[in-house]
Formats: structure tokens, C-alpha cells, sequence
């Protein structure tokens, strides 16, 4: 049986990936994984991923992984106001 103080209590990101949305321009694929085990993919444009990662002060897209979605809410393009 999992450890309850290892099990996380909301959604964190499990990958990044790459995509093209249909204008041709550049999208990063998070996908979250919630408690219960369950996946959704969320997709953000590139130019507001590039300040997600600044704003957090990581070196990478890679180094979203593993971290709680609360981390990353403030800073999403429905979230920011630049």
C-alpha cells in the first residue's frame, strides 16, 4: 500500500512534450497527473512556457517535471496579467 505522506495531493506535471497547433506555431504539452492516477494533457504556447520557466527561476522546460500544479497556475497565460 502507498504511503499517504509520499502520495501528493494534487496534480503534478508528469512530462513535457512538444507540439504544432493548427497556426503552425510551436505549443508545449504538460501532462498532469492527479492523486487518484488520472492524466490530462494541458497545452501552452511557447512564448508563455518561456516566462512560466523564467518567472520560476528554472533552467529548462525539462525541470517542470515533478512539480505541484499550484506552482504553475499563477503564472499561466489565464492567470497573468502581462
Amino acid at each position: 500500500m502507498a504511503d499517504p505522506a509520499k502520495t501528493p495531493s494534487e496534480a503534478i506535471v508528469d512530462s513535457v512534450g512538444f507540439d504544432v497547433a493548427h497556426d503552425s506555431d510551436g505549443i508545449v504539452v504538460l501532462t498532469l497527473r492527479f492523486p487518484n492516477g488520472a492524466r490530462s494533457d494541458l497545452s501552452v504556447e511557447g512564448q508563455a512556457i518561456g516566462r512560466l520557466v523564467d518567472r520560476l527561476g528554472l533552467r529548462s522546460v525539462d525541470s517542470l517535471v515533478g512539480l505541484p500544479f499550484s506552482a504553475l497556475a499563477p503564472v499561466l497565460p489565464a492567470n497573468d496579467p502581462d
